[in-house]
């Protein structure tokens, strides 16, 4: 069985398969689409870049801790 979490604040949303879905956070209130197991974008995204996943933990972290993280390596 699947997890679909909600990408913004990792809440657990639904368990099963689907085929296509498209789900609204109760607590945030973000909307994303989740079609034949395959997570797409969210309609309100601006771009790929603010996509957080798990394959990428850095993903996870504010913006600004990425951006102070990745200054810090300069």
């Amino acid at each position: 069985m699947t997890e679909i979490r909600c990408k913004r604040c990792r809440r657990l949303l639904m368990k099963g398969e689907v085929k296509s879905v498209e789900i609204k956070c109760p607590k945030c209130g973000y909307i994303q689409m989740v079609e034949e197991g395959k997570k797409k974008l969210n309609r309100k995204l601006q771009s790929a870049a603010s996509v957080r996943t798990m394959e990428d933990p850095e993903s996870l972290l504010p913006l600004r801790q990425v951006i102070t993280k990745n200054k810090e390596e300069r």
